[in-house]
């Protein structure tokens, strides 16, 4: 028993001790907060897939049920569809992505450039990965290559 409670206090003195001197600032905190918000806003504009949308006008169907891959993609699309889908599916990729980008922006003006990458990474990441589709999405492309650029 006078073991167990030595060991507590030992413990107990050995956290304080070595607890983390590094001290988050409140800067920092809204430097992150806003960084993990652009990704949020990313992320929810990147689930809207327009080539399902696409799909459902020129097909009638999902963009699940068309050609062998059943990608929710602009590759698909224009595979299966034709060109015009294609690029219609093409452009609405680009526009989610640019507009999670300058969205972020605006909500964040005193940011540094880069929240809008972060923005971008999440419209990317919801593209790729939809909740509503259960986490299977399209390729991600497009809204990489507008990152990149």
């Amino acid at each position: 028993m006078v073991k167990q409670m030595y060991a507590c206090q030992l413990k107990k003195r050995y956290r304080q001790k070595h607890r983390s001197e590094v001290e988050i600032t409140d800067e920092e905190k809204t430097i992150m907060k806003e960084k993990l918000i652009s990704c949020l806003i990313g992320y929810c504009l990147g689930n809207f897939l327009t080539a399902e949308l696409v799909a459902r006008k020129y097909a009638g169907t999902s963009s699940s049920q068309l050609g062998e891959s059943g990608n929710p993609g602009m590759a698909n699309i224009m595979l299966t569809l034709g060109f015009v889908p294609g690029m219609i599916t093409l452009i609405g990729d680009i526009a989610k992505c640019v507009i999670a980008m300058f969205l972020a922006r605006y909500l964040f003006p005193d940011a540094e450039r880069n929240i809008m990458f972060y923005a971008g990474f999440g419209a990317t990441i919801g593209h790729c990965f939809p909740i509503w589709r259960k986490f299977k999405g399209g390729k991600g492309v497009a809204a990489t290559c507008i990152i990149i650029f």
